[in-house]
């Protein structure tokens, strides 16, 4: 977890360099922006830009996380002799019993994962903080951060997003809009358990 992080905070870094080196210091086109946006506004735009990024992580995963739950409730609430139950009967209270000792065990591990993923969006915000930090220094001076999930989070429900679709006869791969329920699942926030990483502070 902590090289994935570190790796986050180092990829952040770079591309924020990059696109300050991209444009000579003297460019008419980084003067233009630069009257509109200045440093200040710059990191607190970053900061918007993260939140959402950082949104559509959780969501994605509470998804998977939550579709992997379903699918054990499915394949527990179908256990019969049919499907391998060979020793238990399907209608006995040992077949009643394991059903719900599984259901049990996929709540617990669901419940778990979304921890899990509530300590990985925490670590991810403190490496954040220490690029962050390191802009500040380069701007030099201190700018109150705007990290917003709950904005992000409404904001995600105002796009489309676009999937690959069928082949049309002509051989052209056609792409439709989905449901962002799709692959995206506001979930409630859980409790956060797992490794963390030290601020930078």
């Amino acid at each position: 977890m902590k090289q994935v992080i570190c790796a986050t905070a180092i990829l952040v870094g770079i591309v924020s360099f990059s696109i300050h080196a991209a444009e000579p210091t003297g460019s008419s086109v980084r003067h233009r922006i630069l009257k509109y946006c200045d440093p200040v506004c710059e990191l607190q735009s970053q900061d918007g830009a993260f939140s959402l990024l950082l949104e559509v992580f959780r969501q994605n995963k509470a998804h998977r996380i939550q579709a992997q739950y379903e699918a054990r409730l499915t394949a527990a609430s179908v256990m019969s002799d049919q499907r391998g139950s060979l020793i238990i009967q399907a209608d006995s209270e040992g077949m009643r019993t394991l059903r719900a000792w599984v259901l049990e065990l996929a709540e617990k591990e669901r419940d778990l994962s979304m921890k899990a993923l509530q300590q990985e969006v925490e670590n991810f915000k403190t490496a954040y903080g220490c690029v962050r930090r390191a802009d500040e220094q380069e701007v030099g001076t201190s700018v109150p951060k705007r990290l917003d999930s709950e904005t992000a989070s409404a904001e995600l429900q105002t796009y489309s997003i676009v999937a690959l679709g069928d082949t049309s006869a002509n051989g052209i791969r056609l792409v439709r809009s989905i449901p962002a329920s799709t692959v995206l699942l506001d979930a409630s926030t859980a409790e956060a358990t797992g490794p963390e990483i030290e601020p930078c502070d």
